[in-house]
């Protein structure tokens, strides 16, 4: 990857994930999907839930007020990191036990939620973000406010869109 990503790189990088993430839903069959291959361990939906929680998480930093970011975050006292440094220092934490945690850990998906349902989920999640991206990222704002990443600690918010490509 680039040394930092434009915002419209940035926005490319992120449909391509999520498109990914789209076809391949499409091609499981729902007994695949909702399959739970062993105990403690997470179905496709509830990778997709995760997916869409993060998401989710990561629009609202693009949509709240910037003064309540800089009161929530504070300011960044670093440069951002390159996407290739994000993603090794993320994995390491993983390696060493990170995983995620309260909102983040998707539910047991019930049997009345179809695979379409999730899919529709998964969809408008990625909709509200790249909306929130278009909107409101700028290469000003990426580097200058940061938010609290539950494995990553404070990262920027052009860090949060390398995590968020990256994840998922």
């Amino acid at each position: 990857m680039e040394t930092e990503m434009s915002v419209s790189t940035i926005i490319a990088e992120s449909k391509k994930a999520f498109n990914d993430v789209s076809l391949f839903i499409g091609q499981i069959s729902p007994e695949d999907f909702f399959y739970t291959p062993l105990e403690k361990k997470w179905s496709i939906a509830q990778h997709i839930q995760h997916l869409i929680n993060s998401t989710r998480s990561s629009t609202v930093a693009f949509v709240v007020p910037r003064f309540l970011l800089r009161i929530i975050g504070g300011k960044p006292e670093r440069q951002s990191m390159q996407y290739d440094n994000l993603v090794s220092i993320y994995r390491a934490k993983l390696h060493d036990g990170g995983k995620a945690t309260g909102r983040y850990i998707p539910r047991k998906i019930p049997g009345t939620i179809g695979k379409q349902e999730i899919l529709k989920r998964w969809e408008m999640a990625v909709a509200l973000y790249l909306n929130a991206l278009q909107k409101n990222a700028n290469s000003r704002t990426l580097n200058d406010y940061q938010v609290k990443h539950p494995i990553l600690g404070k990262i920027t918010l052009r860090e949060l869109c390398y995590f968020s490509i990256y994840h998922t």
